[in-house]
């Protein structure tokens, strides 16, 4: 730079500090931003809320949290343990039946022959002996009586000649008479027996009838204790079947009737946490408000020293006569310094 700039340069500034328009040169200035006031005041809040949140102490829940047994489920638990054993006694007793039955032997049908046990005679009638003497005897009368007359005819006929022709003639006559009785008796003895081996037929068939109707009637009897103690058993488990159904029934009732009790518990404990946990959740809730706002900043500049920020007519001088000078010596850019020197 000359002389003369430097002069000129020297002398503008000594006006310019003389003129109020700064006394050397300018010091840097200082700004700050500071949070938008609404939001500020949002998240103040919050931080209340949520230090008041964290110096409670542990809250413990003073109600009841599960539902209690209800009678009729307590009804049901009694009912099975009563079943417990119930018509064990029968189920045993109808098993031993049914064991017996399996091992039980019919008596056999025993095997008669005609030639055992009582013999015909025994059959026969004890009167058969006092016919045969009295078939013997009035055969015996009629024989004497026929050989009587006999001899009575020939006396009277020959006087007691032709003795040989009577005696055999009387001969004949007392064989003819036994034979006939004899004749009589075979005859009679024939149908006493034949009458005395029809008895004992009948006797044996009657007796072998008996015991297929008492071998009939056994397994008639087995059959029967066999169905009775089906019965006993179905019986039996169909009364444990009918207890287990009023149980099961009781117990639906009872798991009923609990739920709803324990609808109301839990409905009472969620209403209890919504009050515990009210004021964290606001706090929670001005957190996420106040995080999602959008953060607006005013800034605010310091100028040191009080001064303005304005050159005022010292600078308007010092900007025109730098324009002269640099210019070399143009007067338009003097002026045109001189504005700028004014902003």
């Amino acid at each position: 730079m000359s002389s003369a700039a430097s002069a000129v340069t020297s002398a503008v500034g000594g006006l310019t500090g003389a003129l109020g328009g700064g006394g050397g040169p300018p010091q840097p200035g200082r700004s700050s931003s500071q949070i938008d006031a609404q939001t500020r005041k949002i998240r103040d809040k919050g931080f209340d809320l949520a230090s008041k949140v964290a110096d409670k102490k542990y809250q413990r829940y003073g109600g009841d949290r599960f539902a209690n047994q209800s009678a009729d489920t307590q009804a049901s638990f009694d009912a099975i343990r009563g079943i417990q054993g119930q018509g064990q006694q029968a189920l045993t007793q109808a098993q031993q039946t049914g064991q017996d039955i399996s091992g039980y032997t019919p008596d056999q049908v025993k095997q008669q022959s005609f030639l055992q046990g009582p013999s015909v005679q025994d059959y026969m009638s004890p009167q058969v002996s006092t016919v045969m003497d009295s078939m013997q005897k009035r055969g015996m009368e009629n024989i004497q009586k026929s050989v009587n007359q006999l001899r009575g005819s020939h006396n009277q006929a020959f006087g007691g000649s032709f003795a040989d022709r009577a005696a055999l003639e009387t001969g004949t006559t007392i064989a003819e008479g036994n034979k006939a009785i004899t004749d009589a008796q075979t005859q009679y003895l024939d149908k006493a027996f034949s009458d005395a081996a029809a008895r004992k037929q009948s006797d044996q068939t009657m007796d072998q009838q008996r015991q297929l109707a008492q071998q009939q009637a056994g397994l008639q009897a087995q059959d029967v204790r066999l169905r009775g103690a089906q019965q006993q058993m179905a019986g039996t488990q169909a009364g444990r079947q009918a207890g287990l159904e009023d149980a099961r029934m009781l117990s639906q009732i009872g798991a009923q009737q609990e739920g709803y009790d324990q609808r109301q518990k839990d409905y009472d404990y969620d209403q209890w946490q919504e009050e515990r946990d009210w004021d964290k959740n606001n706090a929670m809730f001005l957190s996420n408000i106040s995080g999602a706002a959008p953060h607006g900043t005013s800034s605010v500049t310091h100028q040191p020293g009080g001064q303005s920020k304005k050159g005022g007519l010292g600078g308007a001088l010092m900007g025109g006569a730098m324009g002269f000078l640099q210019s070399g010596g143009n007067p338009y850019a003097a002026g045109l310094g001189a504005l700028g020197g004014l902003s």
